[in-house]
């Protein structure tokens, strides 16, 4: 039998390049003669997004007085997960990055998989400039004849207007699917919408939570104080100020995502993608607005943290790490903001994570032993798959 895995595995960053990993492996484990790998696909959109967003990056970086140093940090960015791939995964010996359709299908449909796994990440988003063409794509796999699984996906920040105008077209290619799990209730709330029977959806969590990885974190090569305080957050007007609020109260602020800004330090370029991952157990605490790195220190370390999310990205509370934050009951640690941050993060904050965190490690256990039943049952349901 042989597997595929469409997922969007060669994303510039550490979290969809370890969730494809983690789901590569969980697939080898439940199926240990299958053939299975990751399809090397990628949108011409991303690629042309990633240098566009780079551009801006390092315009931004000139504008405000510094080196564009960003260009360089991406490129070492880029080559640690180039590595990780090529050391700990196996991908399809054909490449193909295109947006045409018909193109996509046929290139699918040439590598010959019994069973495609579309997922996990948000691979069903239906968004402008997405992480691939506007839908339908070749995420929905239309036309291509293997059995269609799609694991632990999400629609995450779906523009719900232009959801309605392809609903049809949505639905018909969804609809096709053997079997659908996502990893957030909004993406169950989203295809019921288009039609979608409840029953036939069912919740699965990421890949990195259901998957061990631990042997793959490396300690950083980087020398910390004890009140250093990560920063993993994409927009420069709220890393600005919160840096600001924490350099006035004696921290360090070591920048975790894209270009630093005023009184940050940043790790080095060079890290591998177990170092980036590795960081997090180093610090005092952490402030982000990312899914993965709220997983990976939820799962790895036992770093107090808090999550910022950006009103003017989820008018309507619809994020997946907010529906992950309420799963493990810990939705107090999330600050909805749309430029104003609270005086004092640290103070009160680390009170809230310090009260939950037992019982968020407790629900991390059974959503991780629930995640990995349904797993084995929707597995064993697939008769085509287990053969």
């Amino acid at each position: 039998m042989k597997i595929g895995i469409l997922t969007y595995h060669r994303e510039i960053n550490k979290g969809s390049v370890m969730q494809a990993y983690c789901l590569e492996q969980l697939l080898r484990d439940r199926w240990p003669t299958a053939d299975v790998e990751i399809i090397d696909y990628r949108s011409s959109a991303t690629e042309t997004s990633d240098v566009n967003t780079l551009l801006k990056q390092s315009m931004a970086q000139l504008a405000f007085g510094h080196a564009p140093t960003q260009i360089f940090r991406h490129s070492d960015k880029k080559e640690s997960v180039r590595r990780f791939l090529n050391n700990n995964c196996s991908i399809s010996s054909i490449s193909r990055t295109t947006d045409n359709l018909q193109e996509a299908i046929e290139y699918i449909q040439s590598l010959d998989y019994d069973v495609i796994f579309v997922g996990s990440d948000t691979v069903w988003s239906v968004r402008k400039n997405g992480g691939g063409p506007t839908p339908p794509n070749i995420f929905q796999l239309p036309g291509v004849d293997s059995t269609k699984i799609g694991f632990s996906v999400s629609m995450d920040q779906t523009n719900d207007g232009l959801l309605q105008n392809l609903s049809d077209e949505m639905h018909q290619y969804i609809s096709e699917f053997d079997c659908i799990s996502v990893r957030d209730r909004y993406t169950q709330q989203r295809l019921q919408r288009l039609g979608i029977s409840k029953k036939r959806v069912h919740y699965m969590p990421d890949p990195t939570l259901l998957w061990d990885f631990s042997k793959h974190i490396e300690q950083p090569p980087i020398d910390l104080d004890q009140n250093t305080v990560g920063l993993e957050i994409e927009n420069l007007f709220i890393k600005r100020k919160i840096t600001k609020q924490l350099r006035k109260q004696g921290k360090t602020v070591l920048n975790l995502l894209g270009p630093a800004v005023r009184g940050q330090q940043s790790p080095p370029s060079n890290l591998s993608v177990g170092e980036r991952i590795g960081v997090y157990d180093e610090l005092d605490y952490l402030i982000t607005n990312r899914f993965h790195g709220s997983i990976f220190t939820i799962k790895t370390t036992s770093t107090p943290f808090v999550y910022i999310e950006q009103k003017q990205k989820y008018p309507d509370n619809m994020s997946k790490v907010r529906d992950l934050y309420t799963r493990l009951g810990i939705s107090d640690l999330i600050i909805e903001s749309d430029g104003d941050i609270p005086n004092e993060i640290l103070k009160t904050h680390r009170p809230i994570w310090e009260e939950n965190q037992d019982e968020m490690q407790s629900r991390l256990t059974d959503l991780i032993r629930e995640g990995s039943s349904t797993f084995s049952d929707l597995s064993k349901s697939l008769v085509n798959v287990s053969k």
